[in-house]
């Protein structure tokens, strides 16, 4: 421990290692967006001669396009790859995410309980649905909540005991069948 002017000091306390600093580059991006925008635009008959208006040189457009890219890249900007319009419009109507956080909570609150029963249990709660709404309609339900899960995953026990988890899940799984249709009639990857 050393006395100083300051207070005491501990010259075997560790140095405090300053933050990384967070960079906003916001306003560059949408300065190079802009830029972009109008370097892609044509150029108007008033303007065909103007020597000054870069558009009428595709070789120094080009150079400022690299000059662009270059400065993102240093600046750690990741370009966005170009998004054909097709695939924009095709997630805009058919997004992945459907359900709302009350639903997903509920089914995960729901199916917990679920695994706390004995499979005893479990086993009466699915006779149970049967006798509600049929073999038939159970087992499509059931099909079209295994069609929500990932390849080669298996449905729970606890889902197919549970008559609102299992109802929401196989919502999710014919919407997911409905969209895979979808995306291969207009063959948007």
């Amino acid at each position: 421990m050393a006395e100083t002017i300051f207070g005491t000091i501990d010259p075997n306390a560790p140095t405090p290692v300053p933050a990384e600093p967070v960079y906003d580059h916001t306003g560059l991006i949408e300065r190079h967006a802009a830029e972009r925008q109008y370097l892609a635009s044509p150029v108007p008959a008033w303007s065909k001669d103007d020597r000054t208006d870069l558009r009428n040189h595709p070789e120094k457009v080009a150079e400022r396009l690299a000059q662009m890219d270059a400065l993102e890249r240093r600046a750690g900007i990741v370009p966005k790859p170009p998004v054909d319009p097709a695939t924009a419009e095709f997630e805009a109507r058919w997004p992945l995410t459907i359900a709302n956080d009350w639903q997903a909570d509920e089914v995960a609150k729901q199916l917990a309980a679920e695994k706390a029963l004995v499979p005893a249990a479990r086993q009466a709660n699915v006779l149970k649905l049967i006798k509600e709404m049929g073999q038939a309609a159970y087992d499509v339900l059931v099909a079209d909540a295994r069609s929500s899960l990932a390849p080669g995953a298996t449905l729970p026990d606890e889902l197919k005991s549970n008559k609102f988890a299992l109802t929401v899940t196989a919502s999710k799984g014919r919407y997911l069948t409905q969209r895979a249709k979808a995306q291969a009639a207009l063959k948007v990857r």
